[in-house]
C-alpha cells in the first residue's frame, strides 16, 4: 500500500484533503501532514513516504524547493502538485523538478486521485523491480570480480614473472631473437620459427573505455583484452603477443614461405584484430607494422621502432588500413605554418573571411610529410586556443565547450588530419551562426516570450502555441539556452520589472500585474531572491 505524505499552509484543505482520502477509501495510507516545505522534509527524513501531494505556494519553504531538496535526499519520492489556476504557470516548473503528475484543487474528484495513485503504484512496482535488477547484477559483478581473482591467484605466478623478465630482457638488451633463444623459458614463449615481423595493436581511447565501461578494474579489463588476444593467436600458428603497455599489444608473427606469405598473414591479422576488437569491445584500434623485407636479422626493439615509426602515419592515412613502413603520401611539401588573421576574423565575426581562411589554409594529407605532423598538430591547438578564447569572452554555450574538450581530450590524440579538419570546419560554423546558441524553436520561444510575457504563459500554453509537445519544449529549450523556460520567463520579467521600478511611480502589485505576476507576494519574494534586494530597495538605489 503507498504511503502519502500531504503538504498545503491552508489548514481547511490540508484537513480537507486527509478527511477526502479516507472517506473515499483510497488503497493508500496517509503517514502525515505538513503545513510547509520544511516540516515536509522533516517527516520525509524520518518516515517512509511513497507519494506527496504538495501545494505549490506556502510560507518557510515553497513546493518547488521541497521538491528540490526531497529528489537530493530521495530520487524515488513521487511528487503530485496540488495547483490553482493563479499559479498554474509554475506547474511546468514543477514537473521539470521531477513532480509526477498535478491536481487542480477546484476540480479533484476521486476517481481522478485513484487514476494518480494506481499509476503512483505501477511506477513503484518498476522502481523496486529495477532496484532489485540492479541488486542482482551488483551480485553477479561481485561474483564473477571473486571468482576471477580466485582464478587469477591460481595462475602460475611464476610463469607470468617469467615472461615478463623474458621480454623485458628481449627488448632492453636489444637482443635479436636467435640470441633471445639462450635466455630460460624462450621455448615457452617464441614460436618455434623466428618471428619475422611485428604488429603494434594500439587501442583507442584505452582509458576512456577504462573509467566509463569497466569502472576503472585495470585487472577485469586486462583480462578481457588477454582473452581476446589468446583467442586471435590460437587462430595464427607461429604467433605470440605481449603487453608493452597498458594500451599497446604487440604481436609477433612468422612465416617459413617467405616475404609475400608473411604480408598476406599480418593483412589477415589486422582484419582480426580490428573485427574481434570492435564486436567484443566496440573498441577501435590503430595497427601498424614492422618492415617484411628479408635481410640481417633484426632485434625485437627495432622491429618495434619501426612498427612505431609506421603507426605515426595514421594521422595521414586514416586508421581503416595497415600501417607499414613504406607509405606513399606526399605530393608536395606543407609549408603553412601560421594561423594568419584567424582571431580578427573572430572578433570581426567575418564569416566569408573565416570560411574562406579555412578553405585556403585547410591542411590535406597529400601536402604533409612524416616529419611535419607534430607541426601540423600544434597549428590545431592553435585554432583551438584562439576558439576557447573567443568563446570565453563572448558567453558561448556548453555544446562550444564540449567540441573544445573533444578535440583536446581526443582528436589531438588519437584523431587523424581529416578528423581535425572536419571538428574545425564544424566548430566554426557553429561559432558563426547569428545565433549559435539557439535552435529555430527556441528562437521562436523567446521572441514569444519577449512579446507575451506580461500574460498567464505556461509551458503547455506555449508548446500548444509553438505546435510542440511540452516536454519537447522544454528539453530543447534547457539543452540550448543552459536553463529552464521558467526561468528564461521569470528573467524577461524581472528586467521589465526593474526599468518600471527605475521610471515609474507604480506599487508594487500594479508592476508584478503589469509583467505577469498574479501574486505580488511571490513576485517580491522572487525579485530579492535574483537581484538580491528588494522592489523597493531597488527603486531606492536607482534614484
Amino acid at each position: 500500500m503507498l504511503k502519502v505524505l500531504i503538504v498545503d499552509d491552508e489548514p481547511f484543505f490540508l484537513e480537507f484533503m486527509q478527511d477526502f482520502f479516507r472517506s473515499c477509501q483510497l488503497p493508500c495510507q496517509i503517514v502525515g501532514a505538513a503545513p510547509d516545505g520544511r516540516k515536509a522534509m522533516d517527516i520525509l527524513e524520518s518516515r517512509e513516504v511513497d507519494v506527496v501531494f504538495t501545494d505549490i505556494k506556502m510560507p518557510v519553504m515553497d513546493g518547488l524547493e521541497l521538491i528540490c531538496s526531497a529528489m537530493e535526499l530521495d530520487p524515488s519520492y513521487q511528487f503530485v502538485v496540488l495547483s490553482s489556476y493563479s499559479d498554474f504557470h509554475m506547474v511546468g516548473q514543477a514537473f521539470k523538478l521531477g513532480a509526477k503528475d498535478y491536481v487542480l484543487k477546484s476540480e479533484i474528484t476521486p476517481e481522478q486521485i485513484l487514476d494518480i495513485l494506481q499509476k503512483c503504484g505501477e511506477r513503484r512496482e518498476e522502481q523496486l523491480l529495477e532496484k532489485q535488477r540492479n541488486t542482482v547484477q551488483k551480485q553477479r559483478f561481485a561474483e564473477m570480480s571473486a571468482r576471477l581473482s580466485s582464478l587469477q591467484n591460481m595462475v602460475d605466478n611464476s610463469r607470468i614473472e617469467m615472461k615478463r623478465r623474458f621480454f623485458h630482457d628481449l627488448f632492453y638488451r636489444n637482443l635479436t631473437f636467435s640470441e633471445a633463444r639462450r635466455l630460460p623459458g624462450a621455448g615457452a614463449f617464441l614460436p618455434e620459427e623466428p618471428p619475422g615481423a611485428l604488429l603494434l595493436v594500439k587501442l583507442d581511447d584505452y582509458y576512456r573505455l577504462l573509467e566509463e565501461t569497466w569502472e576503472n578494474d585495470s585487472l577485469l579489463f586486462e583480462f578481457a583484452l588477454h582473452n581476446i588476444f589468446e583467442e586471435i593467436c590460437a587462430g595464427f600458428p607461429g604467433t605470440v603477443f605481449f603487453c608493452f603497455r597498458p594500451d599497446e599489444y604487440l604481436l609477433f608473427t612468422s612465416d617459413r614461405y617467405g616475404e609475400f606469405a608473411l604480408k598476406c598473414r599480418l593483412h589477415d591479422l589486422f582484419s582480426t584484430v580490428k573485427t574481434a576488437f570492435q564486436n567484443a569491445l566496440l573498441m577501435e584500434t590503430i595497427l601498424s607494422t614492422s618492415g617484411t623485407k628479408p635481410g640481417p636479422e633484426k632485434t625485437a626493439a627495432q622491429m618495434l621502432k619501426e612498427a612505431e615509426n609506421a603507426g605515426s602515419t595514421f594521422f595521414l592515412l586514416g586508421k581503416e588500413q595497415l600501417l607499414t613502413q613504406e607509405p606513399s603520401i606526399c605530393e608536395r611539401i606543407f609549408e603553412k605554418d601560421t594561423v594568419p588573421n584567424f582571431r580578427q576574423m573572430l572578433n570581426a565575426r567575418d564569416t566569408k573571411g573565416l570560411k574562406d581562411h579555412i578553405e585556403e589554409y585547410q591542411i590535406r594529407p597529400e601536402t604533409v610529410e612524416l616529419s611535419q605532423i607534430r607541426q601540423v598538430r600544434g597549428i590545431f591547438l592553435r585554432y583551438a586556443f584562439y576558439i576557447r578564447e573567443y568563446a570565453a569572452e563572448n558567453n558561448a554555450t556548453q555544446r562550444l565547450y564540449e567540441d573544445l574538450a573533444y578535440f583536446e581530450n581526443y582528436l589531438k590524440y588519437y584523431g587523424t588530419l581529416v578528423q581535425m579538419n572536419q571538428w574545425l570546419e564544424t566548430v566554426v560554423t557553429v561559432l558563426l551562426q547569428q545565433e549559435y546558441h539557439s535552435s529555430s524553436l527556441v528562437k521562436r520561444v523567446k521572441k514569444y516570450v519577449l512579446g507575451n510575457y506580461f500574460k498567464d504563459l505556461s509551458l503547455s500554453g506555449i508548446a500548444e502555441e509553438m505546435g510542440v509537445n511540452p516536454n519537447y519544449l522544454s528539453r530543447s529549450f534547457s539543452k540550448e539556452y543552459g536553463d529552464s523556460l521558467i526561468s528564461y520567463i521569470n528573467m524577461v520579467r524581472l528586467q521589465a520589472a526593474a526599468g518600471l521600478l527605475k521610471k515609474t511611480n507604480l506599487k508594487n502589485y500594479e508592476i508584478a500585474e503589469r509583467v505577469g505576476y498574479r501574486n505580488v507576494e511571490y513576485f517580491a519574494r522572487i525579485f530579492k531572491k535574483t537581484m538580491g534586494m528588494t522592489p523597493g530597495e531597488y527603486r531606492s538605489s536607482a534614484e
